[in-house]
């Protein structure tokens, strides 16, 4: 089995090749910096390029044909760029500093470290318009060994999973193994869409023919006759798609009302691991006559979920790859603590336990709080004994854990859930004139200092989910937000 360029893959299959594509394994474009000598003055943009000449690693390569794909694109025909092969990546950089070619096209991400250095210099980009990479193999291999194949295609899907998943650790090793900076890898990280599915759009297949036929890859003596589409794809294995490309992977969906309350910990887990999710916020209004009005979950959204689980409430997220809808706050939390890897260090049934048990007891601190912020519970009980009973149980764990949160150095899920609930309550001794209720806990003030210092939090506490009220507006105590 090979990866390789689709367009180099549908360009072997058009000549002749017994090659096959047995499925899509990276479903999002390519991005192609184009390069020009660090000191050519003549050429500053895209607009420079026509007539200009394009070195290459070899005819038929990528850095070939999407130069004539950008010739397509800017309408200047086949004829108005010229090529010259003068190897790899190196000699391409050579050969524009030496001015005896005036441009090359790389991908982005590989080409950045000389563009920081300024060994070269970018003057534009271009995206291939199919999925940029592609699995294939013999047809006469892929037939004998189909069964074996069809484990090792759902092992390196499995494996893509597992690639998403570690969003933490990912960007980290593609930084140290590839010589990249981190906010580099990151953003490519952040960008890449392996899927290793074996669906194929057909419209991948068509586009890549096109590319290949204007940029004289594919020329009637070697493409005389188009080949049907079905034919570049093990049946067996692989299946072509009517859409013109693969979906966009799915975002998470965290609902809930238009505050923080409930549903802070999901938003912020999700902000945390900076993964592909979306919220979908239902805003409770004042009527006139002071009641409450909330038509816009119970009358209009709520009906048309609730066929999906029938003991549906807020909040509920829905997971990107099933639809399945999942409800009640610390089901939730469960949830995105296993899809976003932040259970913590120990995965045994025992460490799930001891994550799981730190979200009940923050669970049972927000039950008792909203019963003083709404009103049905007096605010002193509630900063005179359920908060200080709760807080003096999780003074004392952190006072007998070496790690910076309650399981380990990074954030885990009860993290989240804990310190929402004690950065809502700084926002009630707000509301109450009162001190902190942090005075009297060293452990829990240093805590909740250090998570909300975490970088990659920082767009979260600058942006609109923080600055939510806490509570709807019937709350006796909303707690808006103030700078």
């Amino acid at each position: 089995i090979v990866v390789a360029l689709t367009e180099g893959l549908v360009a072997d299959i058009a000549k002749g090749s017994n090659l096959q594509l047995l499925g899509t394994y990276v479903a999002s474009s390519l991005c192609w910096a184009i390069s020009a000598g660090a000191k050519n003055e003549k050429i500053k943009s895209v607009d420079d390029l026509k007539g200009a000449t394009f070195a290459v690693s070899r005819y038929g390569s990528g850095s070939h044909l999407m130069a004539g794909v950008l010739a397509s694109q800017q309408g200047w025909g086949k004829d108005a760029v010229k090529f010259k092969v003068v190897g790899a990546f190196k000699a391409l950089r050579d050969s524009v500093n030496s001015q005896d070619t005036d441009v090359f096209m790389w991908e982005h991400f590989t080409t950045k470290p000389f563009h920081d250095s300024k060994e070269v210099k970018r003057v534009g980009e271009i995206y291939t318009p199919w999925p940029c990479f592609m699995l294939a193999a013999r047809s006469d291999v892929a037939k004998a060994k189909a069964a074996a194949f069809k484990s090792v295609l759902a092992a390196v899907g499995e494996a893509a999973e597992i690639f998403h998943r570690e969003s933490k650790t990912m960007p980290k090793f593609i930084s140290e193994n590839y010589k990249l900076k981190l906010e580099d890898a990151e953003k490519w990280y952040q960008g890449v869409n392996i899927v290793a599915t074996p669906v194929i759009p057909a419209e991948a297949i068509k586009k890549a023919l096109e590319a290949l036929q204007s940029s004289g890859v594919l020329t009637p003596s070697n493409y005389a006759k188009p080949k049907p589409l079905e034919e570049f794809v093990f049946k067996e294995l692989a299946s072509l798609s009517d859409s013109k490309l693969l979906p966009s992977p799915k975002p998470i969906v965290v609902a809930y009302w238009k505050i923080r309350g409930l549903s802070a910990p999901l938003r912020m887990m999700c902000s945390y691991a900076n993964c592909n999710w979306t919220s979908v916020d239902y805003p409770a209004k004042m009527n006139e006559d002071g009641t409450v009005n909330k038509e816009c979950w119970f009358v209009h959204a709520k009906p048309k979920i609730l066929p999906k689980c029938p003991v549906l409430n807020l909040p509920y997220v829905v997971d990107p790859a099933s639809g399945e809808v999942i409800t009640q706050t610390v089901a939730c939390i469960l949830y995105l603590a296993q899809k976003l890897n932040l259970q913590g260090p120990d995965t045994s049934t025992v460490g799930l336990a001891k994550m799981m048990q730190l979200v009940c007891e923050a669970q049972d601190l927000r039950n008792a709080g909203v019963k003083a912020f709404y009103g049905r519970g007096d605010p002193d009980s509630y900063m005179k004994g359920s908060m200080p009973n709760h807080y003096s149980k999780f003074e004392a764990w952190l006072k007998g854990t070496s790690s910076t949160f309650l399981l380990a150095d990074t954030p885990t899920a009860p993290d989240f859930h804990f310190w929402e609930m004690v950065d809502q309550n700084e926002r009630f001794a707000v509301e109450m004139k009162t001190d902190s209720f942090l005075k009297p806990y060293p452990n829990i003030a240093k805590y909740h200092k250090d998570f909300m210092a975490l970088p990659e939090l920082k767009g979260y506490f600058s942006g609109p989910f923080y600055q939510y009220d806490c509570n709807n507006p019937h709350a006796k105590y909303p707690m808006p937000y103030k700078a």
